[in-house]
């Protein structure tokens, strides 16, 4: 088994329920909002209520805007905008992309999703202006979608 380890962030507002989510895609066309994000926790200790996530190890040169140059992960980083947009995510960076020793990638450091205001701050507007793929839009969450492929990045 490799070796990992956790972080502990604290955040302002919990997600609404734990990420524990295994890895289950075998290739991009099978991926889910569930395979972008590692396993992560709740959490609450002497820091406070917060959240700890597994370690992934990766290749820490690459990152979204250098990953985004070769074009092999656009599935993957659609996939992504589309959860950002449904998660509210304040706090996408470029280095919040990870690539994987396994090739996927990884959105970590999701402590500020789930904000109550509306104010999505992500580096991924590549696809702002195009209509979510219906494969993506399957995969998100029905309260999300409310029952309907026919949702829109635009924001």
């Amino acid at each position: 088994m490799p070796r990992s380890y956790v972080t502990y962030k604290s955040v302002a507002k919990l997600l609404p329920r734990p990420f524990i989510n295994p890895p289950k895609a075998n290739s991009p066309s099978e991926t889910s909002h569930r395979d972008l994000v590692p396993p992560t926790v709740e959490r609450d200790d002497h820091f406070g209520p917060g959240s700890v996530q597994l370690y992934i190890p990766a290749d820490y040169d690459e990152h979204y805007f250098t990953m985004l140059e070769t074009g092999a992960h656009n599935e993957q980083f659609k996939l992504l905008c589309a959860f950002d947009v449904v998660a509210n995510s304040t706090d996408r960076k470029g280095g919040h992309c990870l690539l994987g020793q396994d090739g996927r990638i990884w959105a970590i450091d999701n402590g500020l999703s789930f904000h109550e205001v509306p104010k999505l701050r992500t580096v991924i507007w590549e696809w702002s202006e195009e209509p979510v793929p219906v494969e993506i839009a399957n995969n998100l969450p029905r309260s999300a979608n409310k029952g309907s492929p026919k949702i829109s990045l635009n924001y």
